[in-house]
């Protein structure tokens, strides 16, 4: 009987790893853990409780008062929680990349940007974040005309602009370069394993277009820099009555060393396939084989910037937004988003 329960509760402890618990215990759990750090009587809002996701949600004072008759803002908080094995590593990595932004004085005032990491709590079998909140919503690029659109796009790329510049160096890719595209290429892969392209396997197109890659960047001069790597206008917050950047959020993904075009050209991505109601994937693979795709002369611009073709500029932004995505969602290559995501874009030919 001691050995079934052993057992069991070892069972118990597997399972919570991978399917996380309701979002009322992850409530919980974050409370517990920010307990001394948040007033008691504080406001709990969830923002995210998708269990598959890690628990997110703003705390704000009791008595906070009217923005407008405080001399100082209220502090207020965003405290994410996770129980799984992504979702915690996810916590840890931004985390992380709070603490080196915080700390990197190129950057200067540009830092009011980025959310400051009050603590990261590791916990068992869980861990938490707590980090300030910053003012502003996401930008919504919903509903409206793509020229106003594309305004607040470059508005969003002025925001982002002064990292990549503060952190950039010219460098000529090598081979450890072309590398560094093999592990996001092989997760790709490895979703595409079971699917067919002109009756071949279709991770033997990724693997051609790995080696596409890696030929149109070896010994090519080029600029790399840190890049945020899932920059979209869902993690810009701008002034609600405004498209005043107000911060920038979510940096788990975020890397030391990337081209540009992977925070520039991504958002040009992102932004245009929300206006087309396409997936990122078939928005990549117009400006592929489009030559009349309006954004086509934004993306050459910032391909160029970047001392990169448009083609390997797209692709390389495609490459960071797919690979983020498996990442954090593995259980998507087991749907139809490998056909809308990565099929058309294995479907042009160069």
């Amino acid at each position: 009987m001691l050995i079934a329960r052993r057992a069991a509760r070892r069972l118990a402890r597997d399972v919570a790893r991978v399917v996380p618990p309701f979002s009322s215990d992850r409530l919980q759990l974050a409370q517990d853990a920010v307990h001394g750090l948040v007033p008691r009587g504080a406001r709990w809002t969830t923002i995210n409780d998708e269990p598959r996701l890690p628990f997110v949600a703003a705390v704000d004072p009791s008595d906070r008062v009217d923005a407008q008759e405080a001399e100082e803002a209220p502090v207020s908080w965003i405290v994410k929680a996770a129980t799984d094995p992504v979702g915690i590593q996810r916590l840890i990595d931004e985390a992380s990349v709070l603490g080196q932004l915080g700390g990197d004085d190129r950057l200067g005032d540009w830092r009011r940007f980025v959310p400051r990491l009050v603590t990261s709590k590791a916990m068992a079998d869980a861990h938490v974040t707590v980090q300030q909140r910053l003012p502003g919503r996401p930008l919504d690029l919903r509903d409206r005309p793509w020229p106003d659109q594309r305004t607040d796009v470059a508005v969003a790329l002025d925001a982002i602009a002064p990292l990549h510049v503060a952190t950039a160096r010219s460098t000529t890719a090598d081979q450890s370069f072309a590398v560094a595209i093999d592990a996001p290429l092989d997760r790709v892969a490895r979703a595409v394993a079971a699917k067919s392209l002109d009756g071949r396997p279709m991770d033997e197109a990724i693997r051609r277009l790995r080696d596409q890659l890696a030929n149109a960047l070896l010994r090519r001069p080029m600029v790399v820099c840190r890049v945020h790597r899932d920059y979209w206008p869902g993690n810009v917050l701008v002034r609600p009555t405004t498209a005043v950047v107000e911060g920038i959020v979510d940096w788990e993904a975020a890397t030391v060393e990337g081209s540009p075009v992977i925070d520039t050209v991504g958002m040009w991505v992102a932004a245009r396939r929300r206006s087309t109601r396409r997936s990122t994937g078939e928005q990549t693979a117009v400006l592929l084989s489009d030559p009349a795709e309006p954004i086509l002369d934004d993306v050459s611009v910032a391909a160029e910037a970047a001392g990169l073709d448009v083609r390997t500029a797209v692709l390389l932004a495609w490459l960071a937004a797919i690979d983020g995505s498996l990442m954090r969602f593995p259980w998507l290559a087991a749907g139809s988003w490998v056909d809308r995501n990565i099929r058309p874009v294995v479907e042009v030919r160069p």
